[in-house]
């Protein structure tokens, strides 16, 4: 069994598992995952790293400073929260 760290949302779903996402906003809107990750580094791990980054864009397609990122626990929302 591979570990469930790496699923992404779709596989996670068909098995059934739970799922985690927090919302963030207020983000520049030049951020990429790399800048996420490496802001919650020392909190928690974001599942799939910068794959469990989901940024959010406007109807012309630019970003508009809202992400989504799926964590692994109910213990890691707690912190990400803090």
């Amino acid at each position: 069994m591979s570990d469930e760290r790496f699923l992404s949302i779709t596989e996670r779903l068909e098995r059934r598992l739970p799922l985690r996402v927090i919302r963030l906003r207020g983000l520049p809107y030049s951020c990429c995952g790399a800048e996420v990750v490496e802001f919650f580094a020392d909190i928690v791990d974001i599942v799939n790293g910068e794959a469990g980054v989901h940024f959010t864009l406007t109807k012309e397609g630019r970003p508009n400073g809202e992400a989504y990122i799926e964590l692994e626990t109910d213990a890691d929302v707690e912190k990400a929260m803090m």
